[in-house]
């Protein structure tokens, strides 16, 4: 996989303005803004260090690692063509070669929440992934792959404090529809290269990857995030 063919292509922060026109924050850009703010907090707070570092047997610096690697995924539903169109010319600044007639309607952006589906979509790639040539998974469901992960993406995914609960979610209003679907591959493979790039960035220099297991999730996470 190219680490970078995709991620790029995504916008986190855009705003107008009559000098500047239509003024763009990359999406990878703003979600390391948001961990490099948590990086110096930790840096600076022994508080909390140890508010976060319950579990004795892991490294302060293999819970930070953990911690930076889940807050720079709060954002990871905007890799959504129904986030990116709520700034069409930013989307189509980005990407110059994607037809513009054919994006998601107004309303549909207007409704898309990109907390939630960005929950969903965790859940949702690596089931559709593991179910791939598996006829009796529909017999015998295998547990996520991740479902160590469930909390924290459940705590950064929230957003404003809150904590989303994936049993809770209407998952039918975050599934992508069939006249977008000649977006759902790009946007898969976004998120797939975002998650490999920041195992790479916070993970693999502590001597952890995304097989690993992440410590239990601290309930302040949430609160800390939104302060970030």
């Amino acid at each position: 996989m190219e680490p970078f063919k995709y991620i790029c292509h995504y916008w986190g922060k855009s705003s107008k303005s009559l000098t500047k026109g239509n003024d763009i924050h990359l999406l990878i850009y703003h979600c390391l803004d948001v961990a490099a703010v948590a990086d110096c907090w930790w840096d600076q707070s022994v508080v909390l260090q140890n508010t976060f570092c319950r579990n004795e047997m892991l490294s302060k610096q293999r819970v930070k690692a953990w911690l930076l690697f889940f807050i720079a995924l709060h954002d990871i539903g905007k890799f959504d063509i129904r986030f990116q169109y709520k700034s069409a010319e930013s989307w189509l600044k980005l990407n110059p070669a994607t037809p513009s007639l054919n994006g998601p309607s107004t309303q549909m952006c207007r409704k898309f929440n990109h907390g939630a589906a960005g929950l969903y979509w965790f859940n949702q790639d690596s089931l559709s992934e593991q179910s791939l040539g598996d006829f009796f998974s529909f017999f015998d469901a295998a547990p996520h792959p991740y479902e160590s992960w469930f909390p924290w993406v459940e705590a950064v995914t929230g957003h404003h404090g809150f904590i989303l609960h994936s049993q809770d979610q209407d998952k039918s209003r975050w599934e992508m529809p069939a006249s977008l679907a000649s977006y759902a591959a790009q946007d898969k493979q976004a998120r797939e290269e975002w998650i490999s790039v920041l195992e790479a960035l916070f993970l693999t220099p502590a001597g952890l990857s995304i097989n690993d297991i992440p410590p239990d999730c601290s309930s302040l996470l949430a609160g800390f995030l939104l302060a970030c």
